[in-house]
């Protein structure tokens, strides 16, 4: 009997360790606060960088020749600098974008209207201008 118990107390320890939850996408974004994300459209090259903090403010970038990041200045275009996650779509730049798979480094979105697949991917730091 005492060996039942003790196989049920292990496999229950067991079975516990094994139900970590899996990071919300929210924590990803966010896991290093004010870490920049690289928005890849297709098979074009990066032109713009995103930083997402966990007050639910983000900044949108812009990558210069020189490899260095711009604020972004859209003049009459304005865009908020807010995001959200609510189920699978993240609404960034205004836009519903949905959450098809995301990892650590990377998030895999497409647009909910257009077909165009978008990629947000974990940057290293890059000297921002200040103008």
């Amino acid at each position: 009997m005492a060996k039942r118990i003790y196989s049920f107390v292990l496999l229950s320890l067991l079975g516990l360790g094994a139900c970590r939850q899996s990071p919300r996408i929210e924590e990803v974004l966010t896991a290093k606060n004010g870490q920049f994300w690289d928005m890849q459209y297709a098979d074009r090259p990066v032109h713009y960088a995103y930083r997402f903090y966990t007050n639910g403010k983000c900044f949108r970038y812009v990558l210069n020749r020189n490899g260095t990041l711009s604020l972004y200045d859209g003049d009459d275009i304005v865009l908020p600098n807010k995001w959200n996650v609510a189920g699978d779509t993240l609404m960034l730049d205004a836009l519903p974008l949905y959450v098809a798979r995301f990892t650590a480094d990377s998030v895999f979105l497409k647009h909910r209207i257009n077909p165009i697949k978008l990629v947000l991917v974990k940057a290293s730091e890059r000297p921002i201008e200040v103008h």
